[in-house]
């Protein structure tokens, strides 16, 4: 962790421009972080998939990747910065903030990242998604060495996009342990409030609104409770946020760096979430339409441009080339076999207006039961039949607005309640100030919304999906709450945003919203800080935060197994089990016996690993004949497969059930061997 922080902090201070003015060194310092965000992303995509292909995902090779990083970092920053730069630099930093407004500002949004890690490192990773297939496919690959695909019962361990997961995977090997994992999502938290800062000073902003812009992400009640999780919605929205600003950037700078830069955040984006196409496919064309249309007379020079930003395209596809391919060689799908259920049935305007006041209507859960009870039957009268059409509905859910502290279903109040007054101005804001740029930056953001409800089904969790709009939306947000009269002769507008009443009401709203978000910093459902969990429970109680009932579950299965001194368990399961609590429960057995025998028997192996049978997707292919592992968990009946008769039961708790093979029966391998699916899969 030392040598990853150590990459991080030399590659801030490469990136910062110690020169910096005392008006521009907080936007300095954002930026800096932000192409540190960015390059970090892209060395940890290039070195998976290079160690990957010579299986050789381990802690020597990572570890020997690392430093060369540090070490490159490290030359650097020593010919770019100076430690009196830096000097200066923290000590304009400070003046920056000499305001009561704006040191408030700054102090906030530091005391919501100071609490977000304080949950992310207190907690382990305990997301229903994060047991299922985010955690547990990272356990598959360090197991394995690889991230190639294999025999899964949970298909998205496989199919859906890993960038997230690669970052776990680096720092689940160098720890050897869980401790770091929610990070990524911290970090990437961290670099979407500088991007609400960075993009408010792209579209002509203040200081006054671009630190509200990044107060206003900071406070996104999803964005705080997904900071100290292993879910991916941060990591995508702040790839996607900084392809917004890195086209925003090319209308000032068109120069080949700012293009790479360009083409690497949008292929980050497409290789960590595939909600990134959706809203890249529309933020891409209508932030693009302007730096094109500064050369609408130079038809050699509009070539040249139009030319760059498909190398941008092209760039981006390149990145995801390893997981696009090894996905179409799965089952002839780039985007996974499973995508089409997630797609709309019906596209009609009625469905896309439906999907609409859903995807909306969810955010405005509040802690008022009644009032819930209100808003759910007026989107039920206006919907009718739409509300739950299962054409436009995921399989087996009903609609409802229900307040939650949940990361996968939390809403957006205070947000969502300041858009439609914000939309209403905006217009406004950019006659008033001839922003095209704020025109068309609001125009892709909104576009990439109703694309989100045209493309995509409506979904309970579906508020975690939009925080990448949420992002977008805060600049907008902080032009509304923070603009000033500006040069033109005084309108009936100007006179009003102008009134005493209107910043005491802008401050009003400001400090709800702070005071709001303390709800989701402090009182996460999964990782509460003042539950005490984290004294009073040992931490790998905490991972089962969500599902108590399977702790003595799991720690028997454990128990036998290590009994037995099996070194492998078959998973008979279904396809949202959890899966990773039971590497995690094997890991820490041990750990606790390696302690043990560390003099004894150094060369002592006790890992269990785990692999799935009876698999009856596309990626049953890819088994390799092993034999039958010496016990099977299934959360299915054990009888619908084949070799079921060769098993006896051990014990049946809470819908789980622990099967032994007889000790003399080998048996045949577990699957058929289909043959080689091809090179790059196995």
């Amino acid at each position: 962790m030392l040598l990853i922080t150590a990459a991080y902090g030399l590659l801030v201070a490469f990136f910062l421009r110690p020169r910096a003015s005392e008006k521009m060194c907080l936007e300095a310092l954002a930026r800096a972080i932000v192409l540190t965000h960015l390059t970090m992303g892209a060395f940890v995509a290039g070195s998976t998939e290079l160690l990957s292909a010579t299986d050789n995902l381990a802690f020597g090779p990572l570890l020997a990747a690392w430093s060369t990083l540090v070490l490159v970092s490290f030359a650097l920053a020593w010919r770019q910065v100076t430690w009196r730069s830096l000097r200066v630099l923290s000590k304009r930093l400070l003046r920056s903030t000499k305001t009561p407004w704006s040191t408030t500002l700054v102090t906030i949004v530091v005391l919501i990242l100071v609490f977000t890690l304080a949950t992310a490192l207190l907690y382990p990773p305990n997301t229903w998604d994060s047991m299922s297939y985010h955690m547990a496919r990272v356990a598959h690959w360090e197991a394995n060495r690889s991230i190639d695909f294999y025999p899964t019962s949970i298909n998205r361990q496989n199919i859906q996009m890993p960038l997230a997961e690669f970052a776990i995977l680096h720092l689940q090997i160098l720890s050897d342990s869980d401790r770091y994992a929610n990070l990524v999502q911290w970090t990437s938290f961290l670099a979407l409030i500088a991007l609400g800062l960075l993009v408010g000073a792209e579209l002509g902003f203040d200081d006054r609104q671009q630190r509200l812009s990044a107060v206003i992400v900071a406070t996104l009640p999803m964005a705080t409770l997904q900071a100290s999780s292993t879910q991916n919605d941060l990591v995508v929205a702040s790839f996607v946020m900084a392809f917004a600003w890195l086209l925003l950037c090319l209308r000032r700078s068109f120069r080949p760096r700012t293009l790479l830069l360009t083409g690497c955040a949008l292929g980050l984006a497409l290789l960590t979430k595939g909600t990134a196409y959706l809203y890249c496919a529309a933020i891409g064309p209508t932030l693009a339409f302007p730096v094109l249309w500064q050369q609408r007379g130079d038809a050699r020079r509009l070539l040249a441009r139009s030319v760059a930003l498909g190398g941008v395209v092209v760039l981006a596809l390149a990145m995801n080339l390893g997981h696009l391919s090894r996905n179409h060689q799965l089952d002839g799908n780039l985007l996974g076999g499973e995508s089409a259920q997630y797609r709309n049935q019906d596209s009609s305007a009625k469905a896309l207006i439906a999907n609409i006041v859903r995807n909306s209507a969810a955010h405005l859960a509040t802690p008022s039961a009644r009032v819930n009870g209100y808003s759910d039957r007026a989107v039920r009268a206006i919907l009718g039949d739409s509300v739950s059409d299962p054409r436009t509905t995921w399989r087996g859910s009903q609609f409802g607005i229900r307040f939650t502290r949940h990361e996968s279903r939390a809403g957006n109040l205070l947000h969502i309640l300041l858009l439609l007054p914000a939309f209403v101005a905006l217009p406004l804001l950019v006659r008033r100030q001839r922003r095209s740029a704020m025109a068309c930056y609001a125009l892709g953001t909104v576009l990439a919304g109703v694309g989100f409800c045209w493309v995509l089904k409506w979904q309970p969790w579906g508020s975690r999906l939009q925080l990448p709009l949420f992002g977008m939306l805060a600049p907008l947000l902080a032009a509304l709450l923070a603009s000033r009269p500006g040069r033109a002769s005084p309108s009936e507008l100007d006179r009003w945003r102008g009134a005493a009443w209107w910043r005491l009401a802008t401050g009003a709203i400001v400090l709800l919203m702070i005071a709001y978000s303390t709800v989701f910093v402090f009182a996460n459902e999964s990782r509460s800080l003042l539950s005490r969990d984290w004294l009073s429970q040992a931490r790998t109680e905490r991972v089962f935060t969500l599902r108590r009932d399977l702790l003595p579950i799991y720690r028997q299965v454990i128990a036998h197994a290590r009994q037995a001194n099996a070194r492998e368990v078959g998973l008979y399961f279904r396809y949202d089990d959890w899966e990773y609590p039971l590497w995690r429960l094997a890991r820490t057995a041990c750990d606790a016996e390696d302690g043990k025998n560390a003099r004894s028997a150094p060369d002592h192996d006790c890992h269990i690993r785990f692999r799935h049978v009876g698999v009856r997707n596309a990626s049953r292919r890819l088994g390799r004949n092993e034999p039958l592992p010496p016990f099977v968990l299934a959360s299915r009946p054990l009888r619908t497969w084949r070799h079921a008769s060769r098993y006896s039961l051990v014990f049946a708790a809470g819908g789980f059930a622990l099967h032994h093979r007889a000790a003399a029966d080998s048996g045949p391998p577990s699957e058929p061997d289909s043959g080689p699916v091809s090179g790059v899969v196995q």
